[in-house]
This record gives structure tokens, sequence and C-alpha cells, in this order.
């Protein structure tokens, strides 16, 4: 065995990621932000207007205007819903700063809230306009014709309503803030040891554990020292314990069947404390685990096999980048138990040097 192969027996603790983020603070002062989302707003006005005129223009050109009356509350909708979009891409990208606490999928699901609480803002502000106050007030149609109030005056009135609800409703739930965001994971791996043999021992044999895997058998001492020497002592697998920031062990991490040649390796888990399920720990073990077999070990794919009928581990393993590949038939357990199981894997994104 060379001093190549040698390197990789032991792995090292994979680090812990701490830090301390400052949140950028807004772009520009008040003023300067208001200026910026009112030019933002002018843009998206035009998209805005040209969209509701093209549409009006539609409407009357082809008869539907006389078959339905309220068209240009759809013409309005049309016109909203595009530059509403052109507005929040820009607004994200020229006046408001990102909060870093909040992902990019959670960010979208309040812009579509807000989006749609503005669409109702818009439409109420053109109905009022138009079929209460245009229709009931006979002086207000002295003053300007039908066409005007309903592609001008109170068009601009509506929209600009709704640039001042965008703006206060963007600035509270989306603009980050001058504030400190600790993030510190909420487990460490420490590679495993003969002194973590009894805990091992303990955590694979409880039946909330045994039950998600194919081999059932209780694991004794001597082969968990055999695994020791014969697989992590080769480098045919490693193998981490999960701990808590209290030092406590909770479970294990792994990689068995390591193929250098073909850079893959089986994945596999188990949370033994009860109290420590269902807290997102076993997320955390997966995310540091793939991360050390992409960035250090050099892998390009990492694979699992998990019972068709675990919905939350599925779950989870997808939200850490797995795929379903494979349906497995007919599994059977060594205590006689047939299940089918999926094949997932997770591949490598970083280009190869």
């Amino acid at each position: 065995m060379n001093t190549k192969d040698d390197s990789r027996q032991r792995p090292g603790p994979v680090p812990e990621q701490q830090e301390t983020v400052s949140a950028p603070a807004p772009k520009g002062g008040l003023l300067a932000q208001i200026a910026k989302f009112g030019l933002v707003g002018v843009f998206c006005f035009v998209v805005d207007y040209v969209i509701y005129r093209v549409c009006n223009g539609v409407f009357e050109g082809t008869g539907l205007a006389a078959r339905i009356p309220s068209y240009y509350l759809v013409s309005a909708a049309c016109g909203f819903t595009v530059s509403v979009v052109v507005n929040y891409l820009l607004s994200m990208r020229f006046v408001f700063t990102r909060r870093q606490d909040m992902s990019r999928g959670r960010e979208f699901v309040i812009f579509v809230i807000l989006s749609i609480i503005g669409l109702a803002v818009n439409e109420i502000c053109m109905f009022v306009g138009m079929d209460l106050i245009y229709a009931g007030w006979a002086w207000i149609r002295g003053l300007m014709s039908y066409d005007f109030a309903k592609d001008v005056f109170f068009k601009f009135g509506a929209t600009g309503v709704v640039m001042v609800y965008n703006f206060i409703t963007r600035k509270l739930f989306l603009e980050g803030g001058n504030r400190t965001l600790e993030t510190t994971d909420p487990v460490t791996l420490t590679p495993v040891t003969e002194q973590d043999t009894e805990d091992i021992l303990r955590w694979r044999n409880a039946s909330f554990v045994k039950e998600h895997f194919i081999l059932r058998d209780d694991l004794t001492a001597e082969g968990h020292a055999r695994w020791l020497t014969e697989q992590i002592g080769t480098g045919k697998a490693v193998q981490f314990v999960i701990r808590e920031p209290s030092g406590r062990g909770i479970g294990s991490v792994y990689l068995r069947d390591v193929d250098h040649e073909k850079k893959q390796a089986e994945y596999g888990v188990f949370i033994g404390e009860q109290d420590a399920l269902g807290k997102g720990y076993g997320a955390w073990a997966c995310k540091k685990m793939l991360s050390y077999a992409f960035d250090t070990m050099g892998l390009k794919i990492v694979y699992l096999r998990v019972y068709a009928d675990n919905d939350a581990a599925i779950g989870s393993y997808k939200k850490a980048g797995f795929v379903e590949k494979e349906i497995l038939k007919d599994v059977e357990s060594t205590d006689g138990e047939i299940k089918d199981m999926i094949r997932m894997e997770v591949r490598c994104e970083k280009p190869s040097v």
C-alpha cells in the first residue's frame, strides 16, 4: 500500500462552518432609494401602460369591448402582471438589498403574495375610478372624456397608489437591514474511533434505526472492529460521528464502497438519540458529508438506497440535491421484510480541474 493511498485512510475532521455575517445596509439613503425606485417605477409604468393600451386596442378592434364592458380591467391586469415582474427584478437588483437570512424561494413566495395584493389594489382603484366615480358623478364626466379617464387619469392614479404600496411592502418584507446574523452549523462531524464503539452499537441496534436498514441483525463489537480495520482502515469507507455543539454524539454518517477509480461511493446516515430526531441534524450532516466527499475526497457521484415509503428521508435527500434514479423492486431485509427501495444520487457540479 503506497503513501498516496494512506493519505485517505483516516479522514480529518470536517471543519465547522461558523461565521458572523453583517448584512449590508440598504442601497443608499432613503431619499436616494426612493429616487431609484421612482426611476424603476417610471420605466415599469411605461411597460404597464404600453401593454394596457395594446390590450385595449385588441378588445376594441375585435369588437370584444362591446361584449365585455369592463374589458379595461383585463387590460389593466395584463399590463400590471408584466410590469410588476420587471419592477421586482429591477428593484431587487438596483434599489433594495436582499435579506441574507431569506432564501430565494421564500423571497419569491413573498413577492407573489405581495404582487397579488398589489394587483387587487390596482383593480380596485380602476373599478372605483371608472365604475363608481366616473359613471356616478356627472361633473367628472363634464371635465374629461371616457377615454381620457380610462386611459390616463384613473390609470395614472391607480399606478401611483400601487407604486407607493410596492415600495412600502418591499422595504418592510424584502429589504435587508443593518443587523448582524450569526450562522452556526448545529452539528459537527468527527472521525469515528474505537472509543465511539459503545455509542455506535447502541445507536445502530436501536429498533427505530434498524428498521431503515436492509441488514437488521444486531451489530457486535467484533463486527464493528472489523469494519474499522477492513473498511475504514483501508480507505474503502469513511465514517464520522455527528455531534451537537455541546459535543454529545447523536449518530453517524458514512460513505461506504468508496471507488476511487469511478469516483463514487454510497451514502448512509443514522440518528441514534431519539431526542435528536426531527431537528434537521441529519440534513446538516448530509450537507457536510457531501462537501467532504466532493471537495476533499474528489468524488463525482454519491448515491444511496432508501425505502420507498420513507417520505421524510426522501424529501430530506432531495433538498440536499439527490435525485431519484431507479426503483429497486422487492428488496428483502435480513429479517424477511420485502419492500421497494429507491436509488438516489447526487453529482458534483464543480468542473474538473
